[in-house]
């Protein structure tokens, strides 16, 4: 497996628990 791609997947996830995060908190 690349590593590169593997970076980026794991960015996106942790942009993507960050906006949630913050639309949860938003919504409380």
């Amino acid at each position: 497996r690349k590593l590169k791609q593997r970076l980026k997947e794991e960015g996106n996830e942790t942009v993507t628990n960050c906006h949630a995060l913050k639309m949860t908190a938003k919504s409380k």
